[in-house]
C-alpha cells in the first residue's frame, strides 16, 4: 500500500500541536519551579524562625556547660589533693594502730587470767571478788586488797567460756606473776 502523502495541514497541525505542548510544558514547569522556589523559601523563613531561639537557648546551655566544666576541674583537683591527703592519713592511722597494739600487748603482759569461773559468782564486783578469791586461797600470803588491784573483769577466753581477768598494778607485777602460777 502507498504511503499516503502528508497533507500540508495535517503537518502543520502536528506542527502547532507540537509547539503548543511544548509551551504547556514550559509553563508547567516555570509554575512549579515559582511554586517550589516559593515554598523553598517560606520554609527557609520558618527554619531561621524556629532555629533562633534554638541558637539562644544553645548559646545559654555552652555557658552552663563551661560553668559546670570548670567546677568539675576544681573538684577533681580538689579529690585529687583529698585522696593525697586520705593516703597519708591513712598509713598514720595504721602506724598509729600498730603502736596501740603494742602498747596494749605489753599492758597485758602483767594480766592475770583466771578461766572456768562460774558467772555471776563475782556479785557485780569482780574487783573484790578477786581479792577475796586470793585471800582464801593464798591465805597469809595474800597481799592481794581491791585497792591494788587494778580492775578486773569478767571475760570469755576464744572458746567462749566465762573468766576473770585482772590487772595489777605495775608495782606488783612480779610477785603477782610468780604467784599467778601456783593459783590458777
Amino acid at each position: 500500500m502507498p504511503r499516503k502523502s502528508s497533507n500540508p495541514v495535517r503537518l502543520a497541525t502536528r506542527l502547532m500541536l507540537a509547539t503548543l505542548w511544548t509551551s504547556l510544558l514550559n509553563a508547567i514547569r516555570d509554575i512549579v519551579q515559582s511554586v517550589i522556589h516559593e515554598e523553598n523559601n517560606a520554609l527557609r523563613e520558618e527554619i531561621r524562625q524556629a532555629v533562633s531561639p534554638l541558637k539562644a537557648a544553645l548559646e545559654t546551655c555552652e555557658g552552663t556547660l563551661q560553668e559546670h566544666e570548670e567546677g568539675l576541674n576544681c573538684l577533681d583537683t580538689r579529690l585529687e589533693a583529698m585522696e593525697k591527703r586520705y593516703d597519708q592519713l591513712h598509713k598514720d592511722y595504721k602506724a598509729l594502730q600498730a603502736k596501740t597494739d603494742d602498747l596494749e600487748n605489753r599492758g597485758r603482759r602483767c594480766n592475770i587470767r583466771i578461766l572456768h569461773v562460774k558467772e555471776g559468782l563475782e556479785s557485780g564486783n569482780p574487783t573484790k571478788f578477786v581479792a577475796n578469791l586470793f585471800a582464801e586461797i593464798l591465805g597469809d600470803q595474800a597481799a592481794y586488797s581491791p585497792h591494788r588491784l587494778w580492775i578486773a573483769h569478767i571475760e570469755r577466753d576464744q572458746y567462749q567460756r566465762p573468766g576473770v581477768a585482772l590487772g595489777l598494778s605495775s608495782h606488783d607485777s612480779t610477785t603477782s606473776r610468780r604467784r599467778s602460777r601456783f593459783c590458777v
